[in-house]
């Protein structure tokens, strides 16, 4: 598609409806085909009308509606965004979810793609999703929202953070919080770029990740563990820790790696005697099936 994207070149003209956060009725100025005119959009009753401007006479190309009359969604401001247009709405006129949608021209309208946010306001470190899901589908006459346009189950998907916990904290939370409050390998990512490992604190993220380990969070727990050990390959707990997480993640073959490996170092540490009398008898499981 050739790039003759909606940009907007002049200001937006905006009358409010009775709602502060709901925009109802307002023209926007843009140049739609990229022709150096000045276009317009018309807003009215939750409906969009785009007018091309040919000789100062404007020609409707396209009638849909804005989106939001489906799914309780409100639009709440047209901006232009990498030479797209887009489309801001709310989730009943709440800042916790929202939409971003994006619109190109060529010839006629089509729907970019779409950007859901959800912002999740009781956790500890203050979780954004972002979702984004590439379409590229002409519009028709009156689209709604459909179900499998906002299916976001496919779409590449981001998590955010902005962690203010200490690693202490971190420990507390791991032991006594509940697995929703710890979930997502992306939160430890955002830990470990805050907090990085050092001799000083790698004993702290080894005890988190062996608590999300008891709370049968493996990813978590591995993510961390694998961390560790590449930090400190002579961490004796972590190699254990991490090759119980394998195990009941049903990721036997490198539990059985890290069983060995962890074997190997107790024996050179003189410390064969104590070694856990199940770490064997997975091993002959192991190799027995």
């Amino acid at each position: 598609m050739d790039n003759f994207f909606i940009i907007i070149i002049f200001s937006l003209f905006i009358n409010f409806s009775a709602s502060a956060n709901q925009i109802k009725n307002y023209t926007v100025d843009v140049d739609i085909n990229n022709d150096g005119n000045v276009d317009k959009i018309e807003i009215f009753n939750n409906e969009l009308y785009f007018y091309l401007n040919k000789n100062n006479t404007y020609k409707l190309i396209d009638h849909i509606n804005d989106f939001s009359s489906d799914g309780g969604y409100s639009l709440t401001s047209v901006t232009s965004d990498t030479n797209l247009l887009k489309l801001s709405y709310s989730f009943s006129n709440s800042n916790a979810e929202k939409l971003d949608i994006y619109l190109s021209y060529d010839e006629t309208l089509f729907l970019t793609k779409i950007i859901g946010t959800h912002s999740f306001p009781f956790d500890y470190d203050n979780r954004i999703e972002s979702c984004t899901k590439f379409i590229n589908k002409k519009l028709i006459n009156k689209i709604a929202l459909e179900e499998d346009l906002l299916d976001f189950s496919k779409s590449q998907c981001i998590n955010e953070f902005e962690i203010t916990d200490s690693l202490k904290d971190f420990i507390k939370r791991a032991k006594y919080e509940s697995k929703d409050k710890l979930m997502l390998v992306s939160r430890y990512k955002k830990l470990m770029t805050l907090y990085p490992i050092t001799k000083r604190n790698e004993y702290i993220y080894n005890n988190i990740g062996y608590f999300l380990y008891k709370k049968e969070m493996f990813k978590e727990s591995i993510y961390i563990l694998n961390e560790v050990i590449s930090f400190d390959s002579n961490r004796v707990f972590a190699l254990l820790n991490i090759a119980d997480d394998y195990w009941f993640d049903q990721h036997k073959k490198d539990a059985y790696k890290y069983y060995l490996i962890y074997i190997n170092l107790m024996k050179k540490l003189g410390k064969e005697n104590k070694i856990p009398k199940y770490v064997d008898e997975r091993l002959i499981y192991y190799k027995n099936n």
